[in-house]
């Protein structure tokens, strides 16, 4: 969440819109425009038509919106680089003055939650097929990622993969 920017987000049942603390006045009137025209496109043929919020950062409504982001925060940083790459671009205190927007709360990130499921293949060859297939992804990852970390990173997750139990 940037405080340069506008961002629409379709959540489903809601559509939010958050609006930085920086955006000029006439900044905002655009993007609130071209969200009221895609929003009228979004929801056309949608039942239930979804919820329009609006949240301005640093408000207290706008930690309702932040509540519901996925909580990648909590993730290592090496891994955040993996699932997003653009992160691994800020420097170090831009990426400390993003990670402090957000709230912390018990929910499991979507890495946390997805290493706390049992992996079982469902013949004994997809596992290793599995394995092979992840370590082309994080080395994959790893390459288009221009700094040491994500290198490590992708090294880090192939272990973990290769650790867990069946």
């Amino acid at each position: 969440l940037d405080s340069k920017r506008v961002l629409l987000l379709d959540h489903g049942t809601d559509i939010f819109t958050w609006i930085g603390m920086e955006v000029t006045p006439d900044v905002e009137a655009v993007a609130l425009t071209a969200r009221d025209s895609l929003i009228a496109k979004l929801s056309a043929y949608r039942f239930p038509t979804p919820r329009v919020l609006t949240f301005r950062e640093a408000t207290s409504a706008s930690r309702y919106m932040m509540s519901r982001l996925a909580p990648l925060h909590k993730d290592a940083a090496v891994d955040q680089d993996i699932s997003y790459p653009p992160l691994a671009l800020l420097q170090p205190q831009e990426r400390q003055a993003l990670v402090s927007k957000f709230l912390f709360t018990d929910d499991p990130s979507f890495n946390e939650w997805m290493l706390s499921l049992p992996v079982l293949p469902t013949r004994p060859d997809s596992y290793s097929m599995f394995m092979a297939k992840s370590a082309d992804v994080a080395a994959q990852s790893a390459t288009t990622t221009t700094t040491s970390a994500a290198a490590a990173a992708a090294a880090d997750l192939t272990e973990r993969m290769e650790n867990v139990q069946l």
